[in-house]
């Protein structure tokens, strides 16, 4: 993918354009480098019921913010950009650029997520106005795509959420727990870190200590000196948590699939050992208390005998 500060596409009624920042001009597709022509002609595949929702942030009028909602559906969950806490992660922004000329506060905000190589998708309306806005503000972000009138072709959109990085989730756990992986020997917080990214890459303690080069008994006095449950609530925890959020766009026999669990009642086992609550009840809970109870297990000196990981 090209990087946002020498080109970006835009697609409007079902045709592609290429619109440099030098001249500020067009070109047809045919007129494209041949990486440039690859990004813009290639369809993704569509997500399956296993892959985690994209987390949107978006600066839309209502109008707008619902049209995107209604083309994404299960894909991903979308919020006003100002409802987020201070550092909240986010995996794409969907901006119409008109909000953002002459308000300090929003560019201000997405510049902070443009450092942290947020993807950002402009999504306005075709008119003059539109086209200055856009042009304007296009350093504010880091702007992958312009689409015009996006109700026409939503399609293009699912393109792009089915391709736009799903880490918000692991980021906001991370960020929970990270002034107590602070006091952890690096290779042990670097592994946990990848345990949390990547829960199912790791079946139990052991794969934890095998990567963090420990053995599990050193492994775990190493987290019980930092105030922290043993390896394996970390296991069990972080899939947990991936499968809160599977839970928005399948069942809980795909996510108990994705995350390599034998079956469902093994997933749900974990959910009561965390939440004492049912799939449905954690579908529908509010995802900020849901993560203030997970922080609690981690920190849990004495884990639950109940809590091996099912291979």
């Amino acid at each position: 993918m090209a990087a946002a500060s020498d080109w970006m596409t835009s697609a409007s009624y079902g045709r592609q354009l290429l619109l440099s920042r030098r001249d500020v001009g067009t070109k047809s597709i045919r007129d494209m480098s041949d990486p440039q022509r690859d990004w813009v002609e290639r369809t993704p595949t569509p997500p399956s019921a296993g892959l985690l929702p994209v987390t949107i942030g978006t600066v839309l009028e209502p109008a707008f913010e619902h049209r995107l909602a209604r083309a994404v559906t299960t894909m991903a969950i979308v919020r006003a950009l100002a409802l987020f806490a201070p550092g909240e992660p986010c995996d794409l922004l969907v901006v119409d650029p008109r909000r953002v000329a002459g308000c300090e506060s929003a560019a201000g905000t997405l510049r902070r997520y443009a450092r942290a190589q947020v993807p950002c998708v402009f999504y306005t309306q075709c008119t003059p106005e539109a086209l200055r806005a856009v042009v304007a503000s296009i350093d504010v972000a880091a702007v992958r795509l312009v689409l015009f009138d996006m109700d026409d072709a939503p399609e293009r959109l699912r393109d792009v959420v089915a391709i736009a990085p799903r880490s918000s989730h692991g980021l906001r756990l991370h960020s929970a727990v990270e002034d107590v992986l602070r006091r952890l020997p690096a290779s042990v917080r670097a592994t946990l870190y990848a345990v949390i990214r990547k829960p199912e890459q790791f079946f139990d303690a052991s794969d934890i200590a095998l990567q963090a080069g420990l053995s599990r008994r050193h492994l775990d006095r190493v987290l019980t000196s930092a105030d922290l449950a043993p390896a394996k609530n970390w296991v069990v925890g972080a899939r947990a948590w991936h499968a809160v959020h599977l839970l928005a766009s399948g069942s809980v026999e795909s996510a108990a699939a994705r995350l390599g669990y034998a079956d469902r009642r093994a997933l749900r086992r974990h959910f009561d050992s965390i939440w004492q609550a049912s799939p449905v009840q954690l579908a529908r809970a509010d995802s900020e208390l849901l993560l203030r109870e997970l922080v609690r297990f981690l920190r849990t000196r004495e884990a639950e005998g109940a809590l091996a990981v099912d291979d």
